[in-house]
């Protein structure tokens, strides 16, 4: 991947305004403003960029506001790289406004999630939380927050093993992130039983960290160079014909960003 480099103003310039992402914007709705879906978003980095509009804690709200889903990405006639102008607008944001503590704190925790004392503070929260009803995803069920499950009591525990298919079509290694070994251990089980069944034997890296995508997306760039580097250093270890993933948000990061 090469370097991140100053906000491309040649990418944000192709928008022609015709407003077709307005349509598709998942957040424009609830805003009801013209900085509220890409179109705006983008003429605001380019202002900013071009000095003619610093860079505010409600130029940071805005560009905050979208939910990087690239729905306006897909459905754009000239083809805007709204994802690349967006999380480098995102790390100029984070460099000159700070990133927050409660987003600092999430990004970290996702990282922390994966060590030794991680693990075993999710496995007892996942005790902890057992009793609760399953309507009860998460004690804090605020925001974003509250969609995610409870953690389990039985995390994924099956790193560093090579699960062998009986009649061996090739292998595959496993790309597990951080939401497999904390909330969906039972799906990383099954994803190995489904693979070996098809006739492939499954890698699972004994040290695969996040993803990294979170982190990208929320321009911590850096933050995400690291883990990137680190998981492919770590993949490059084994012998694999494919990778396979449970997580859509990990298969995106792998497939565009890796």
């Amino acid at each position: 991947m090469e370097k991140f480099i100053e906000l491309p103003l040649d990418l944000a310039q192709k928008c022609v305004k015709c407003g077709l992402c307005k349509s598709v914007c998942p957040t424009y709705p609830y805003v009801q403003e013209e900085a509220g879906f890409a179109r705006g978003r983008l003429a605001l980095a380019e202002m900013v960029v071009k000095g003619e509009l610093p860079l505010s804690e409600e130029v940071a709200r805005q560009w905050d506001q979208c939910a990087m889903c690239r729905r306006c990405e897909w459905i754009c006639p000239n083809n805007v790289e709204y994802k690349e102008i967006m999380v480098k607008a995102r790390d100029m944001q984070r460099e000159s406004l700070g990133q927050g503590v409660v987003k600092s704190l999430g990004l970290k925790s996702l990282e922390l999630m994966q060590s030794g004392f991680g693990r075993k503070a999710i496995k007892l929260a996942g005790k902890l939380l057992s009793p609760l009803p399953s309507e009860i995803k998460t004690p804090f069920p605020t925001g974003a927050v509250k969609f995610m499950p409870k953690p389990t009591a039985r995390a994924f525990g099956l790193r560093g093993k090579v699960f062998e298919a009986q009649e061996e079509k090739g292998k595959l290694l496993f790309f597990t992130g951080c939401m497999i070994d904390a909330f969906y251990g039972k799906t990383g089980e099954n994803v190995i039983k489904l693979m070996n069944r098809a006739g492939y034997t499954v890698v699972v890296p004994e040290d695969i960290k996040c993803c990294g995508a979170p982190h990208y997306y929320s321009g911590n760039l850096q933050a995400f160079e690291r883990l990137r580097d680190h998981n492919l250093k770590e993949m490059g270890k084994y012998d694999f014909d494919a990778v396979v993933v449970a997580c859509p948000t990990c298969g995106g990061a792998l497939q565009e960003d890796y």
